[in-house]
């Protein structure tokens, strides 16, 4: 007797570049009690999907005491109210993740959709509700003790000294790799431009004054370097960090 399991499959991208969509393998018998993946949306390779398409929740009729729920333990803040028909419990928590701030929706204690910002509600069919998070709408007074709440979540970040840290080695390799796409982009248009004088016995000048664009990368990166020493500083650390450990396990 053989007995089939179902098979959750994770998603994937084909040879031919189509992307198919984590499922369960249908092929096998489906002893599911519920689609597990519908509050959620997926996207495609490098393609970000922020809210899911459903109808927004109303919510309207509510008051401006809800209540604004602070844990001291971890920097977190919750936002609760009931919506319009007055059953449907919505709650909005706004916490750190890593070095940046998560947005994530509840609609009745069932999690809906996180973001790191609030959409802009465009063409919904709810009066007044002027963002959305997931399908739950927002008015104006909800998105004010929202972004009090963002607020005061970066106030708390902002004074980790790790974290700013973090946020300054992050600017840097900005500057740097801006740096480091001007060089790229000069040495692709030699070699365009050599190509054409082999083919054609003529080479057009240069699409844009390089040199010019690279000296003042630098000098953004060399200021940036003076007014943070600290930032050279752990990032020699840690490259000196990395390569004892490939030195250990190479």
């Amino acid at each position: 007797m053989i007995i089939f399991f179902k098979a959750h499959v994770a998603g994937y991208t084909r040879k031919d570049g189509t992307y198919v969509r984590p499922h369960f393998d249908k092929r096998t018998k489906d002893t599911s009690t519920g689609d597990l993946f519908a509050e959620h949306a997926y996207a495609e390779p490098e393609k970000k999907i922020l809210f899911t398409q459903k109808p927004l929740e109303n919510t309207s009729n509510l008051s401006n005491n809800d209540p604004v729920t602070v844990n001291k333990q971890e920097p977190k803040m919750e936002l609760e109210w009931l919506a319009g028909d007055g059953k449907t419990k919505i709650a909005v928590r706004v916490e750190r993740s890593l070095d940046s701030v998560k947005i994530s929706a509840y609609v009745n204690g069932k999690y809906n959709a996180s973001a790191a910002n609030l959409a802009v509600a465009k063409n919904n069919p709810i009066p007044g509700v002027v963002a959305i998070i997931g399908n739950v709408g927002l008015k104006q007074d909800k998105v004010d003790k929202i972004s009090d709440m963002v607020s005061t979540i970066n106030s708390e970040i902002d004074a980790d000294p790790e974290a700013r840290l973090r946020k300054l080695v992050s600017d840097r390799n900005v500057l740097a790799r801006n740096v480091g796409y001007i060089v790229e982009a000069a040495h692709e248009d030699h070699v365009s431009r050599v190509e054409c004088m082999s083919a054609n016995g003529f080479a057009g000048k240069a699409k844009r004054d390089y040199n010019v664009e690279e000296a003042a990368a630098r000098a953004k990166l060399a200021a940036f370097d003076v007014m943070h020493p600290s930032v050279i500083e752990k990032i020699k650390k840690d490259q000196s960090a990395d390569n004892e450990r490939f030195l250990r396990y190479d």
